[in-house]
């Protein structure tokens, strides 16, 4: 094997070396140089190539220094302080008024109280009809018997046989009542009187 001796160009390259190594520390060098068939090697050179004489040739290579052992963890840093309070958000807008609701049922007013009293005889069955104003109806009603003469204790036995709505001008305008002694005798009198709670409703 030919060895090539490079006695002139050992200083240069060794100044390149050092130069580049300051200058690139922590990056990957290329060099570029000039072989003549002697073995010198001249225009050494980090980066643009210096032209080489007739006869040499130019030739390049690379120099990368060992990576470095890894260094310690550091210590965790310390919690940094609490930010301050933002600012508040500014109020939003009203939102838009919602739909109108539907009318509701009309109510009940007017409430009080109509009284109808029948005539006194001596008669087994009475029927009694209670009316309200024009424009009201008949939310309830009822009836009692009074007792006017004769035997004592008959109209105790006196029945209602029906208390029901009852329509004499308007629908449910009225309240029909029918009684009846349970025990029928021609001596005592008594009468009935009906009665309707009235209201103005639709």
């Amino acid at each position: 094997m030919r060895r090539f001796v490079l006695p002139t160009a050992i200083t240069a390259i060794a100044l390149t070396f050092a130069t580049a190594w300051v200058a690139h520390a922590n990056g990957s060098l290329t060099f570029t140089g000039c072989l003549s068939r002697t073995g010198s090697l001249t225009n050494v050179s980090v980066g643009s190539p210096i032209p080489c004489d007739p006869g040499d040739v130019q030739v390049t290579w690379g120099q990368v220094g060992p990576q470095g052992a890894q260094g310690p963890k550091g210590d965790k840093g310390d919690t940094g302080a609490t930010g301050a309070t933002g600012a508040t958000g500014a109020t939003g807008a009203t939102g838009a008024t919602g739909a109108t609701g539907a009318q509701g049922s009309p109510g009940v007013s007017g409430y009080h109280v109509v009284q109808t009293s029948g005539p006194s005889d001596n008669a087994d069955l009475k029927v009694q009809v209670a009316t309200c104003p024009a424009g009201e109806k008949a939310l309830g009603g009822g009836a009692f018997p009074v007792f006017d003469g004769g035997v004592s204790g008959v109209v105790a036995r006196i029945a209602v046989h029906a208390s029901v709505p009852f329509t004499v001008s308007t629908a449910n305008d009225s309240w029909d009542v029918q009684a009846v002694e349970t025990a029928p005798d021609t001596a005592t009198t008594w009468h009935l009187i009906a009665y309707a709670v009235c209201a103005k409703a639709s």
